[in-house]
Parts: C-alpha cells; structure tokens; sequence
C-alpha cells in the first residue's frame, strides 16, 4: 500500500513512477483511492476534501496552506501583455468580476446556493466548501517563493525570476 498521495493533475491516475513512496492521482480521483485501499492518505483541497469528509468520513491530519505555507499561492491568472493591449475592455472586465467575487465570497449563503448551479457539487457540500481567496494585486515575493520551491524540488531545472512575467 502506498504511502500517500500528492495532488499533480496532468498524470493518469495511479501512476506509479514516483520517489519517496508517493503516488501521483489527479485531485478527482484521490477520494477513490482511499475508499479503495489504493492509499494511506491524501493532500486534498476543497471540493474534494470536503466531499471525501463527508462520503468517507476521513480525518484530516493536517492543513497544508497553515504555516510555512500560508498564503503560498496555489494558482493564478495571467495573459501576455500584448493580449491586455489587444483586449483591454475584455482585461479590465475579468479584474472587475473577480474582485467582485471576492467580495460575494463573504457571504456563505450566496456561495452555497451558487456551487451546485456550475460545478458537481451538491447543495449540502457547498455550505462547508472552503473558497479560496484571490489576492487583489501581484505580491512578486510570494510568487518568487513558489518558482524557488519548483527549483528546489526539481520541476524547474533552473532559477526562474519571476519578475520578468510581472507587468
């Protein structure tokens, strides 16, 4: 049985090439693991935590974004600048909605009710889903600190200076 598993979304799932006795699964497929036996334990994030808490009645070991690794971003949004240059009403529109979802993220409520209406999960889910928050402006620091981390761990073969992709 496996040790666990990290969350790498471009493999297929079970893939079995991996150091450290760690199994590569796709975040979707990592509940089953579980519930199969496949698995010890999973690095999850919401919906699939929550859903696998809830199904499975798993217990969660820890919170990989406390600690040395809050607010460590997980995810962006970026487009050249030749596209915001070609688009700019299109670019000031996407900022615009997404600090307007950071505000509507407060209210549980309206989350909750608007989850099950675009994604897979259900209305009971969708009131304990955890949503993550968008910062509103580029802390270059924070985002050194993830390229520094693919360096050190060997998915980039040298440093990467993030700066040069910050407009």
């Amino acid at each position: 049985m496996a040790v666990g598993v990290m969350p790498f979304v471009d493999c297929a799932p079970f893939h079995l090439a991996v150091r450290d006795g760690l199994f590569k699964v796709p975040f979707p497929d990592m509940a089953g693991a579980l519930r199969e036996g496949h698995v010890d334990a999973a690095v999850m994030v919401d919906p699939f935590i929550t859903e696998a808490q809830r199904a499975l009645r798993v217990e969660q070991l820890g919170d990989a974004t406390s600690g040395p690794t809050e607010n460590l971003p997980i995810a962006g949004y970026a487009s050249s600048a030749s596209w915001v240059a070609r688009n700019p009403a299109t670019a000031a529109a996407f900022t615009r909605a997404m600090k307007r979802a950071q505000q509507t993220r407060a209210d549980r409520a309206v989350v909750a009710a608007i989850l099950p209406t675009y994604t897979q999960i259900d209305k009971r889910t969708a009131w304990f889903v955890n949503v993550g928050a968008f910062p509103a402006s580029v802390n270059p620091i924070r985002i050194q600190r993830v390229a520094d981390l693919m360096r050190r761990f060997s998915v980039l073969r040298s440093r990467f200076d993030v700066t040069v992709m910050i407009g």
